[in-house]
């Protein structure tokens, strides 16, 4: 809210004397109160940018997206970053920018975040249109597709550098450079290839991404630790064309029955996946991890009475914890064939077709999952069809950060220092390949910070939402990153 912003004003004053040198300092307190004047301004730039409908998996939104694009390169230009623009994929483009000013001294440091989002539907379960974003005021939430994920956490990086720069005289306490995504929600199908050809480019010292989220409101968390995936397409053919029911029912397949039959054969009853050799290198959960998922917040039935889901299920033998954190998933996440409109069509569909999405943890690879994948379709085959599973695109490995390294130190201090409180580190079972794609290539080790609510925020689904407050917060804690990476690595250089 705006008061905690005047409260950090008044009271972080202390740290930034004796911590930093008194003119950066002084840009921090200016900048803070820049947050509070500018509150207004940018609660209304996020409403603006959502408008944009940048649906990356959706070929028709292909120009909204170079739109989103363009309106990235413009925003950051405005913001006082320096050679923003975009670079080209085979699909979406990524937006870059830098400013690398701070003297050899200062570390580089990469800031990641995706302004592609996720299709509205179904459209019809929407309380309000997904892409024209309302703020409502009573309750201080914002409404509308991709306010949550991650078209707040682009805002939030890009208004902190704004107004550190301006505080600064166009001065930044560390170098930066800045990696805006366009096709994250796609499992980021081109940003392999695209960083092994321009690992130059993206060169840093720290790396941290604004798509990721805190465990409540009231409690901050680093995650260290998340599922990779897999996704692929699986199609049913019976026929070369639909048939009559009454004519031909009962003596040939039902392509809908087929893809069913193959569906419940992923799983065994009690929940676990049967696909042979599915959890082959997946490793039991440590001590450390016990520790981790006791100290986890959670609490089951008040989850369950937010989402109204029924009693648990899943994988017997581990928590609900250990299944989102640690333990591999195989999902349908979508299915279709027949006729599924208004009325009654008696016809026997000739094809049938789901889509899979497998979460991986350490141990397996998407390339492997995917050829047991395809010989479990084979093996299981019901008779009187045909199968084809493809793959999706984008894949990416499971990710591990180590609690110990310098940049969970700078994440961990910034937070505690924009929040009052020490945060958890924990791990989560979503997945953002470049967190991955970004350790291989440049060699640094990427800290989530970012300011999501799972258990608020509908990420992903009809009437995404996002607090006002957690927008603020998130605007705070960049501001608190920059000088924190600034100062802690001037320490670490000294012990050194």
């Amino acid at each position: 809210c705006g008061l905690c912003l005047k409260l950090s004003v008044v009271g972080l004053w202390l740290w930034c004397s004796t911590l930093l040198p008194s003119s950066e300092g002084t840009v921090f307190e200016d900048s803070l109160k820049a947050l509070i004047k500018r509150s207004e301004e940018y609660k209304r730039e996020l409403l603006e940018f959502a408008a944009l409908p940048t649906v990356s998996s959706l070929a028709e939104h292909a120009t909204d997206v170079e739109a989103g694009a363009d309106w990235l390169v413009d925003r950051l230009k405005r913001a006082g970053m320096q050679n923003a623009r975009k670079l080209n994929t085979t699909r979406q483009p990524i937006v870059y920018a830098d400013f690398l000013h701070a003297g050899n001294s200062r570390p580089t440091v990469l800031l990641y975040a995706h302004y592609d989002v996720q299709p509205a539907d179904p459209i019809e379960l929407w309380e309000t249109p997904p892409f024209k974003p309302v703020l409502d005021e009573a309750s201080q939430v914002f409404r509308g597709r991709g306010v949550s994920d991650d078209k707040q956490g682009v805002l939030a990086v890009i208004h902190a550098l704004e107004v550190v720069l301006e505080a600064g005289g166009s001065k930044l306490p560390v170098n930066v450079k800045v990696l805006f995504e366009g096709q994250e929600e796609l499992l980021s199908p081109d940003l392999q290839a695209f960083l092994e050809a321009n690992a130059q480019l993206f060169t840093c010292d720290y790396a941290f991404s604004a798509d990721g989220g805190q465990i409540a409101e009231d409690v901050p968390g680093i995650q260290i630790g998340m599922r990779g995936q897999v996704a692929a397409a699986l199609g049913v053919r019976t026929a070369a064309t639909d048939m009559h029911s009454g004519t031909y029912g009962g003596s040939v397949q039902n392509a809908k029955h087929a893809l069913a039959e193959l569906l419940a054969s992923f799983h065994t009853r009690d929940g676990r996946v049967a696909v042979e050799g599915f959890y082959e290198g997946v490793a039991d959960p440590t001590e450390l991890d016990a520790s981790d998922i006791a100290a986890f917040p959670l609490d089951e039935e008040a989850e369950r009475a937010e989402l109204s889901t029924y009693e648990p299920v899943g994988e017997p033998g581990f928590s609900t914890l250990e299944r989102r954190w640690l333990r591999p998933t195989l999902e349908v996440v979508g299915m279709w064939g027949g006729f599924t409109g208004e009325g009654l069509k008696t016809v026997l569909p000739a094809e049938a077709h789901a889509k899979l999405s497998c979460r991986l943890v350490p141990g397996q690879t998407p390339s492997d999952i995917l050829r047991k994948l395809g010989r479990h379709v084979e093996r299981f085959r019901p008779k009187g069809c045909s199968v084809d599973l493809q793959p999706l695109g984008g894949e990416s490995m499971a990710y591990s950060l180590p609690r110990d390294s310098h940049a969970v130190r700078m994440a961990a201090t910034a937070l505690q220092r924009a929040t009052g409180r020490s945060p958890l580190l924990y791990k989560a079972g979503s997945t953002i390949p470049a967190m991955e794609l970004l350790q291989r290539f440049l060699g640094v080790h990427p800290v989530p910070f970012g300011f999501t609510l799972h258990s608020f925020d509908r990420l992903h689904s009809p009437n995404e939402r996002f607090k006002v407050s957690m927008f603020e917060l998130a605007h705070r804690a960049y501001v608190e990153l920059l000088f924190t990476v600034a100062e802690q690595h001037t320490q670490h250089r000294e012990e050194l």
